[in-house]
């Protein structure tokens, strides 16, 4: 009677230790899945900061280059500003004047 008592128990100690070794396994994955997880969401951010930081350096240029036409947009209200752009870029004279080309 004391072998079967005995049998019995080890049997149940090998189902515990079964489901015990079961359990083990699942919270393993269960970690390696959240080790996984949780690296690749740090990469995703990693790279949406460094795109980030991309697109306010091309937000200061264009910041940069909309003030220059805004102060461009001022200077064409000036006639003497027009006057200079005519005579330098399309070399248009006053009457009377005449033009000489430095190379020709």
């Amino acid at each position: 009677m004391l072998k079967i008592i005995q049998a019995a128990q080890s049997g149940k100690d090998r189902g515990q230790r079964r489901r015990m070794r079961l359990y083990v396994i699942v919270m393993a994955l269960f970690l390696l899945w959240a080790i996984y997880s949780f690296a690749k969401l740090q990469w995703i951010l990693f790279e949406k900061k460094q795109e980030r930081k991309q697109i306010e350096l091309q937000l200061q240029a264009i910041k940069k280059q909309n003030q220059a036409y805004k102060d461009e947009i001022k200077k064409l209200g000036d006639k003497e500003y027009i006057e200079q752009l005519l005579r330098s870029e399309l070399y248009m004279t006053k009457e009377g004047e005449k033009l000489f080309l430095e190379g020709q």
